[in-house]
């Protein structure tokens, strides 16, 4: 070959060491013996950036100057540059030198501070793969360290949704699945709260997973499931993943009596209720700690879409039962509406034809019933008005109650 062969655009690639001006080409480098290599990496130590590129050109130059370039790190102790060579080899799955690494002392600079070591897994399994954490941890990291607040890798996995490093740390039979921080909260209620559906499944997995314990919501200071607060938080994937597992006690109360079908209620979460309504062990009429059944809650608020589902669940066969207080549903759905509305009216007025039509299928509805003092009637409003579709829904309702 000779001496002055330059390859071909398409397959030459050229490194210029910064502040020289010198541009060497990576496929003419590769026609050096090892030995010449070796000493053209020595001289590029003044700059890690200059070495890494270097080592990224070609497999063959990763081979034989990886060495150089970690003998290096640790020289100049770079946090940068360290986290980079721990990672990389962790994420290929070389043990091997994620081992030596390790042993050589990286994480002492790394993570900055004395003692800070054993906390480095917190920080790689918010962002890294299942491989790599799986390599990490199979280096010896250990898995269940409590850092800041008693959060373990397992605990900020779950929080962050990294399912990858759910799944490697779930691997490990030194990984406690129940840990909880300083607040209670435990990896699968982290999970249910920020609403990671696959994270949620992966830790259900678990046989030994606490599926109700109950953690304080500093955001409601309520102690609440991981099914409450799903159901607070309105994440209907994982309400689904939760009520698919016969562990999880769907009519479990908080302190205040609430359960998960009362907080799906006052949130407005209709999909969410649907779902628990459909369960074979709901309790569709548990009180609160009032003595208010969901229904009450429902009417109270002036939750239609929620009062129409209970109506249509077998369980509902009385719309006068009365709560603790000797409220029913609809006294409470009149005595908090505005401007005397009840549900029914306002159904009416927001031209929800099938909510009033199946409000007007229970026998106790009165359609001239107001409200308040002052208010209007259902059927008040329907008669003074022009919409033909409400009029006969009205009308068919007097002519049943006259037979």
């Amino acid at each position: 070959m000779p001496h002055n062969y330059i390859p071909p655009a398409r397959t030459r690639m050229s490194l210029e060491i910064e502040g020289t001006g010198i541009q060497l080409h990576i496929m003419s480098l590769l026609l050096l013996p090892n030995e010449l290599l070796l000493q053209i990496s020595d001289g590029l130590k003044g700059d890690l950036r200059d070495l890494s590129a270097l080592v990224r050109a070609n497999r063959r130059l990763a081979r034989l100057l990886a060495g150089t370039l970690i003998d290096h790190v640790f020289s100049t102790r770079s946090k940068t540059y360290g986290e980079r060579a721990l990672y990389s080899a962790a994420r290929r799955g070389d043990a091997i030198t994620v081992g030596s690494l390790l042993d050589r002392g990286i994480l002492g600079f790394i993570c900055g501070q004395p003692g800070k070591e054993e906390y480095f897994l917190h920080t790689a399994v918010q962002t890294e793969s299942l491989d790599t954490i799986r390599t990490l941890l199979a280096c010896g990291l250990p898995p269940s360290v409590r850092a800041k607040y008693g959060k373990t890798p397992l605990s900020i996995a779950a929080e962050t949704g990294n399912l990858g490093a759910v799944g490697a740390l779930l691997e490990s039979a030194q990984v406690e699945v129940n840990t909880k921080d300083t607040w209670g909260r435990t990896p699968l209620w982290l999970a249910a709260w920020k609403g990671y559906s696959s994270v949620v499944r992966a830790l259900l997995g678990r046989p030994e997973v606490e599926a109700n314990s109950q953690q304080r919501n500093t955001d409601f200071n309520r102690h609440e499931t991981p099914l409450a607060i799903a159901c607070r938080c309105g994440h209907v994937s994982v309400v689904r993943e939760l009520l698919a597992d016969k562990r999880v006690n769907v009519n479990a109360r908080d302190g205040a009596g609430f359960t998960p079908i009362h907080l799906s209620v006052t949130n407005s979460c209709s999909d969410i209720l649907r779902l628990l309504l459909a369960h074979p062990s709901i309790d569709a009429l548990i009180p609160c700690a009032s003595g208010r059944t969901p229904l009450h809650t429902a009417a109270e608020l002036g939750n239609l879409d929620a009062f129409t589902q209970f109506l249509l669940h077998p369980q509902i066969t009385d719309l006068n039962i009365l709560a603790a207080d000797y409220w029913a549903p609809l006294g409470l759905a009149a005595w908090n509406g505005r401007e005397g509305i009840t549900a029914l009216y306002l159904a009416a007025r927001r031209m929800w034809l099938r909510v009033v039509g199946e409000l007007l299928e229970a026998e106790e509805v009165d359609v001239y019933k107001r409200g308040a003092e002052g208010g209007m009637s259902f059927a008040e409003f329907v008669e003074g008005g022009n919409d033909s579709r409400m009029k006969e829904l009205l009308r068919g309702k007097v002519e049943s109650e006259r037979h």
